[in-house]
């Protein structure tokens, strides 16, 4: 139970340890160049299906303006970091 609590007051730490259904966590990273003028989105995260019988690791990319890129990955691609800091790996991502 100390680990669960420990994850409560870090909201940086992968908060899902244990979870194989109806579960969700991503994280949302914005770029923008120093003129302002270009945007680009990344998003890492893992999802599981209600029932338990599907689920995912993804990388999302969003440019400003422009086309959204989904990119699916087995879920034991997905690692992270342990220590309560932040460090998650999906694939060679």
């Amino acid at each position: 139970m100390a680990r669960a609590s420990s994850r409560v007051w870090n909201p940086a730490a992968y908060q899902g340890v244990g979870q194989t259904r109806r579960y969700f966590e991503g994280w949302y990273f914005k770029q923008v160049d120093a003129s302002e003028q270009r945007a680009l989105a990344v998003i890492p995260g893992v999802s599981y299906s209600a029932d338990g019988t599907a689920s995912h690791a993804f990388v999302q990319i969003v440019p400003g303006g422009g086309t959204a890129h989904y990119f699916a990955y087995p879920i034991g691609s997905f690692t992270y970091g342990s220590r309560g800091r932040f460090s998650i790996r999906i694939g060679d991502n």
